[in-house]
């Protein structure tokens, strides 16, 4: 009967186990063991209600560390936005700080300010002269 157990226990090899499947096979030795002795089921029932208190708690550990990962995050996303924050505030400073420029616009529109070149400089180049 124990490889009866073994083969049932191996028939879910792509599933995770957790409480619900331990509880389930529970049920199944259950029934395949109601022929057995007392003392063999028991044993079997003490290694089934082991291996669920070690599931548990390794469910509690899993969540635990997905907390602290969780923690550590918005830890490290706080500190990263105090520092945009001080930066922000340092750029309102120092602009407070700076005079305000006044841009005054030319009386001429610039294509009327650019100089045409002298043809007469523009051959002289050209002979070297």
């Amino acid at each position: 009967h124990l490889s009866q157990i073994e083969q049932s226990q191996n028939s879910y090899p792509t599933q995770k186990t957790s409480s619900n499947d331990v509880e389930e096979l529970k049920t199944q030795v259950n029934t395949i063991v109601q022929d057995k002795s007392s003392h063999e089921f028991e044993q079997l029932a003490a290694q089934l209600n082991t291996i669920t208190r070690r599931l548990d708690r390794m469910e509690e550990q899993m969540q635990d560390k997905a907390n602290d990962v969780v923690t550590y995050q918005l830890l490290q996303h706080r500190r990263e936005m105090e520092e945009m924050l001080e930066r922000i505030q340092k750029l309102e400073a120092s602009l407070k700080k700076e005079e305000p420029i006044y841009i005054t616009p030319d009386s001429k529109p610039t294509y009327e300010r650019e100089k045409k070149p002298k043809r007469r400089k523009m051959i002289f180049s050209i002979f070297g002269l």
